[in-house]
């Protein structure tokens, strides 16, 4: 498995990066206003975040709803961290 938000992915498609060579273009990077910085992936950010991933929000979800404000949860049929079956 190389995708938690799909566990039925087993492998990049062909064109899934296909905005790298695009973001490091020197004219789409004055465009998107980066200048010179290093591109990211968000990996690094992802690995610093994976122990507050799986912490459990209940009580400030509660507190939010006792306080009669209107709550959306989002998350995909696929998704393996969260799936569907544990949140209705």
């Amino acid at each position: 498995m190389i995708d938690a938000d799909d566990y039925l992915r087993t492998d990049f498609p062909d064109d899934y990066f296909y905005y790298i060579p695009w973001v490091m273009a020197s004219e789409h990077r004055r465009q998107i206003h980066v200048g010179n910085m290093t591109y990211n992936d968000g990996e690094k950010v992802q690995i610093a975040l994976q122990d507050d991933a799986m912490q459990s929000i209940a009580n400030k979800v509660a507190m939010i709803a006792n306080n009669d404000y209107k709550i959306l949860i989002y998350n995909g049929l696929l998704d393996v961290i969260i799936p569907s079956s544990v949140t209705m």
